[in-house]
């Protein structure tokens, strides 16, 4: 998992900062046998009882919170691998504003973190708009850095630190408790409050209340005799005074015809926003062009299922609640008449001897942290300046930064021709379609590396409308003697796009330059796996350090 004392560390941690009773729990998330789990319900364990499990008696277990009262926690399980529906749907009742720690699991789910609720029960919840558990009193929820048994770990996707844990969302409660069996009952009072929000049984509140769970189970899918079953119940044994049959149905009714006036309306709603956009899409941007309140509505997720069987949209993947417009149109190129001029430039430590470029291509540069991509950038910007207009743009250094690289070798900055920027929001905006653009170094939105590929597909398509290129830098992780990495941040897939792929490593006393794909090539044997070593000079020049070479002949 990870070192015994960082673990340790980390356990107190979440016991210190965060309230949280922690135990030690296996790989299957169940307490060791013989463990007793039960007292840690009451109190929190001592500091030589953490540094005995996992120093000691635990060496590889897992850490895991006693939820409820003392841990002050109530934790909802998104089973998002056994419902791809659970995640859009949970999101569907809470509001735009919801924030709380959520955790990743192994699987694909998610852990949900919220302040204790006493009037929940441990629950399941499985059906077609969900499958989920509630993690209360007694309940045992895995935190991070466990592993599962799969080999990937628990991580937080919005840490307990910059998220402070609050109360469940009212509509996101008022469903679970649909499903609770630990309703308090107060003998034989028919008046009593459910919850500490504002579902309330009493005259002048149980016409309201039973509305909002009919529309409830409504919007949840549930057969109407199932509906008018359970809302006898909830009017005969809750309601004061009672609710007869009569009341009942008319509130169905008026549940089932708002649901398919809104349905009617947002299915409208979202193909006007089919019209107007392009490419891939979520749920989320349908919400927002809309401008509905909450996240994640059955309806439009409804609309969108729609759209599906129409073929005019497409599910992307494994990605719940994201979609592809389908666009049949095409155009017809006259390619015997097309240009097919290259690009003239030259490129660090020789490599266009190795390789051509025409406009629209893409230039692939992968390099460990301080192994010289930004002096790659700086010595390809030397070498063509006069040539072409150059843009580049940078997340790692600013204007200051870039003046004292160039003048510690240089006392003529005037002649360093280019056009500099180190503010930019999306990678894909900003790029120049007729000139040489560099990105030095792309980052997803919200750290999300799994949308790199797709970003590099974006400028690939956007270069198409000019005669630019693009050369776009990608931070790599450093290959140790127990695993190699082979590709930047966003894996294999980045390389669909580029004509030219190369990766930069550190390699006392400079870097090694190795080619790993090259579309294009100048010469008559393929050229990939080809290296040279270089140095590094006052941050500006990539100077060669010795001759090209493969493996075979080192």
């Amino acid at each position: 998992m990870t070192d015994a004392n960082e673990i340790i560390d980390v356990a107190k941690k979440y016991r210190d900062v965060y309230g949280l009773s922690v135990i030690p729990v296996s790989k299957h998330k169940s307490p060791f046998k013989d463990f007793d789990v039960v007292q840690y319900r009451d109190r929190y364990p001592t500091d030589e009882e953490i540094e005995s499990w996992w120093g000691d008696k635990f060496k590889s277990a897992g850490i895991a919170c006693v939820c409820g009262k003392l841990s002050n926690r109530t934790v909802i399980d998104l089973d998002t691998y056994k419902n791809k529906n659970t995640e859009d749907f949970i999101n569907s009742l809470v509001p735009d504003s919801f924030l709380a720690p959520i955790c990743s699991t192994p699987r694909g789910g998610q852990h949900w973190h919220f302040q204790y609720t006493p009037s929940l029960g441990n629950i399941q919840i499985d059906n077609d708009d969900c499958s989920i558990d509630v993690k209360t009193e007694g309940g045992l929820v895995v935190l991070p850095p466990t592993h599962g048994p799969n080999g990937n770990a628990y991580k937080w996707i919005t840490s307990p630190k910059s998220n402070p844990i609050g109360a469940i969302p009212p509509m996101l409660l008022n469903y679970m408790y649909i499903y609770n069996k630990s309703v308090p009952d107060n003998g034989n009072k028919r008046s009593q409050t459910v919850t500490n929000g504002n579902i309330v049984f009493n005259e002048g509140s149980r016409d309201n209340t039973i509305f909002h769970v009919a529309n409830c189970l409504v919007k949840g899918g549930m057969p109407e005799e199932e509906i008018e079953q359970l809302l006898m119940l909830m009017g005969e044994k809750l309601c004061d005074p009672p609710f007869t049959r009569g009341d009942i149905l008319v509130k169905i009714k008026s549940a089932y015809k708002r649901e398919n006036i809104k349905e009617k309306s947002v299915a409208e709603g979202v193909r006007e926003f089919l019209e107007v956009t392009t490419g891939n899409f979520t749920v989320t941007d349908c919400h927002k062009f809309l401008d509905l309140v909450t996240k994640g509505n059955k309806s439009i997720i409804m609309a969108l299922s729609r759209l599906v069987k129409e073929g005019k949209i497409e599910r992307i993947g494994n990605h719940a609640g994201t979609y592809r417009k389908v666009e049949s149109g095409f155009e017809i190129k006259d390619w015997k008449n097309a240009s097919d001029k290259l690009f003239d430039f030259d490129m660090p430590l020789g490599i266009h001897k190795y390789s051509f470029i025409a406009p629209g291509d893409i230039i692939l540069i992968s390099g460990v942290t301080d192994a010289g991509k930004s002096t790659f950038a700086m010595e390809f910007i030397r070498l063509n300046m006069q040539r072409h207009k150059i843009f580049y743009f940078s997340s790692e250094i600013n204007a200051g930064g870039l003046k004292r690289r160039i003048t510690k070798s240089e006392t003529d900055i005037d002649k360093w021709n280019f056009v500099f920027s180190d503010i930019w929001d999306n990678a894909v905006d900003i790029i120049q379609p007729n000139d040489i653009n560099i990105l030095d170094y792309i980052e997803p939105p919200g750290g999300d590396y799994r949308l790199i590929p797709n970003i590099i597909t974006d400028i690939h398509n956007k270069l198409k409308k000019g005669k630019g290129i693009a050369i776009c830098l990608l931070q790599k992780k450093k290959s140790t003697k127990y695993e190699e990495y082979e590709y930047g941040a966003g894996g294999q897939m980045t390389l669909n796009k580029a004509s030219l792929a190369i990766n930069l490593d550190p390699d006392y006393p400079g870097g090694k330059c190795t080619l790993k794909k090259v579309k294009n090539r100048r010469v008559d044997f393929n050229p990939v796996g080809h290296f040279i070593k270089y140095k590094i000079v006052k941050g500006i020049n990539l100077l060669p350090f010795g001759v090209w070479e493969t493996e075979i002949e080192k």
